[in-house]
């Protein structure tokens, strides 16, 4: 009788550990996901703001001029700039640029807000002044038929 004790007891034994490691291995790949989800929103998130910033360096021919531009040009820049305040709502200064832009658009402002905007995204821009980020350059001209209405 004591032989089967320790047979049930064995298998018991048995049951519990396998039980146990089955949790913690569990365990450990829930939180192994975790992690991983984390880091691949946190790598869509950069991926995005990086987007959204180049797409707002490459249009910012749109400010401070007085001809007319393709209504597509307008619409994705605003587009952009719309993106500005959920992309970095977690970036108080550039929030701030955000709103001072907004309050009288110039390219110096736009030049401020793309600056706060690459220092969360490591985009190097340290060597730029902010009359390198401003410049306009201006090679082709559009045709009329182009322009929107």
């Amino acid at each position: 009788m004591n032989g089967m004790f320790n047979a049930g007891a064995q298998i018991m034994l048995a049951l519990l550990s396998g039980v146990v490691g089955g949790g913690i291995a569990v365990l450990a790949v829930i939180l192994a996901l975790r992690a991983v989800m984390a880091s691949v929103e946190s790598a869509e998130i950069r991926r995005q703001k990086l987007q959204c910033l180049s797409n707002i360096a490459g249009l910012r021919f749109l400010i401070g001029q007085d001809q007319q531009f393709p209504l597509e040009c307008t619409a994705r820049f605003n587009m952009e700039m719309n993106r500005i305040s959920i992309l970095w709502s977690d970036d108080p200064e550039v929030l701030v640029r955000l709103r001072e832009f907004h309050g009288q658009n110039s390219n110096e402002l736009l030049a401020r807000l793309l600056r706060a905007m690459a220092n969360t995204t490591k985009m190097p821009l340290n060597n730029l002044g902010n009359s390198d980020i401003a410049q306009i350059i201006f090679k082709f001209k559009i045709p009329p038929a182009h322009l929107s209405q």
